[in-house]
């Protein structure tokens, strides 16, 4: 097993010059209580346009580092599944007769069980018929039906491996599924939403609105 690499190993270490400039712009940030008139809205938007931009050149720093990990990541997982293809296809294989296997017998089974209770269920309706035919006053004893006995077909296991029955779905014809079933396509919503913008000149008054969906106005201030 190979020695893991200690989480320090690889450490995100910025220039001197940008931890000056982040504290700096940090303690800009933090004079702002309120914002009630255009020039501190104007002050608070040169601020923050600077934050912003002190975040994305950490952020490029780090991608510097991380795109190398990334790579060396992906080498190893191409190996890794160089070495074991040859074993993951046979176990696959192998598997799937075993998924065989153990269907044919957990079917057998059932259908087994299936007879046993149908021949059960006639004998009881044939000796309740029986019964209500037997004079009252005859006091012979009547014999019981003898049980029948249920053959049991093992589902098959080892030591190391285990059947399960699941089920399972695939959506055949998306038209059928009933609507407690389906989700909203929040993508579709969106882009009619977009397209509502543009038509209305971006009235929300004039918003032809969707049933169930709460179409609003957000507010947002975007740093340049």
């Amino acid at each position: 097993m190979a020695d893991l690499v200690p989480a320090n190993a690889v450490q995100l270490v910025p220039e001197q010059a940008w931890i000056a400039n982040r504290d700096k712009i940090l303690s800009h940030l933090r004079t702002f209580d309120v914002i009630q008139d255009e020039e501190t809205y104007r002050a608070a938007g040169a601020v923050d346009s600077a934050a912003k931009k002190a975040i994305s050149e950490l952020s490029k720093m780090r991608l510097a580092t991380t795109r190398q990990i990334d790579a060396l990541k992906k080498n190893i997982m191409e190996q890794e599944r160089a070495l074991v293809a040859d074993l993951s296809a046979e176990e696959a294989r192998v598997n799937k007769l075993m998924v065989a296997y153990f269907a044919e017998q957990a079917r057998k089974r059932e259908e087994e069980e299936r007879r046993i209770a149908e021949q059960q269920r006639r004998e009881a309706e044939a000796a309740a018929a029986a019964a209500a035919s037997v004079n009252p006053f005859d006091m012979g004893a009547t014999e019981e039906a003898a049980p029948i006995p249920v053959p049991v077909t093992e589902i098959p296991r080892t030591d190391t491996n285990r059947g399960t029955k699941t089920f399972t779905f695939k959506v055949v014809d998306p038209t059928l599924v009933p609507r407690e079933f389906c989700t909203p396509d929040e993508r579709l919503i969106r882009a009619y939403v977009q397209q509502q913008k543009t038509l209305t000149g971006g009235d929300i008054s004039l918003v032809k609105q969707i049933p169930g969906v709460a179409i609003s106005v957000e507010y947002k201030v975007v740093a340049r």
